[in-house]
């Protein structure tokens, strides 16, 4: 049961978690770039698959 004032309190939560469902590209490009900014400070390389035949 949720009063009036907590249904509008939980309303934004609630419609960024569907609109980030759907599209959730802002936050990964964001989360790239800090993980690119890491890795070159770290100087390691995105790990590349090995083709196996």
């Amino acid at each position: 049961d949720l009063n009036l004032r907590e249904k509008i309190a939980i309303a934004p939560v609630i419609l960024l978690l569907v609109l980030l469902g759907f599209y959730p590209k802002p936050v990964l490009n964001v989360i790239n770039t800090t993980t690119q900014t890491v890795m070159t400070h770290a100087e390691v390389s995105d790990p590349v698959a090995k083709v196996t035949k």
